[in-house]
């Protein structure tokens, strides 16, 4: 059976529609990559403006994440004793 006009039309726009795809999706790639290093260096840079030691920023992470554990379980508890 002869394929038609429109089957191939079809074929070449669904493969043009793919190509668009992975290249925006590159594209996405790179622009998260991008905002990751922006995200990094300014951490970097409030790190050395305010001198803060290696040490320092290892226990403002632990409090970090331990402050975020306890909201966490407020938010958990509160929701249940609203059910």
């Amino acid at each position: 059976m002869a394929r038609t006009k429109s089957i191939n039309k079809v074929d070449s726009s669904i493969a043009k529609t793919k190509s668009q795809i992975q290249e925006l999706q590159q594209v996405l790639r790179q622009l998260e990559q991008e905002k990751v290093n922006l995200e990094s260096n300014e951490i970097i840079g409030i790190v050395r403006r305010d001198n803060i030691s290696i040490e320092e920023l290892g226990e403002i992470i632990k409090m970090f994440k331990i402050n975020k554990k306890i909201e966490y379980n407020k938010e958990r508890r509160q929701t249940e004793s609203d059910d």
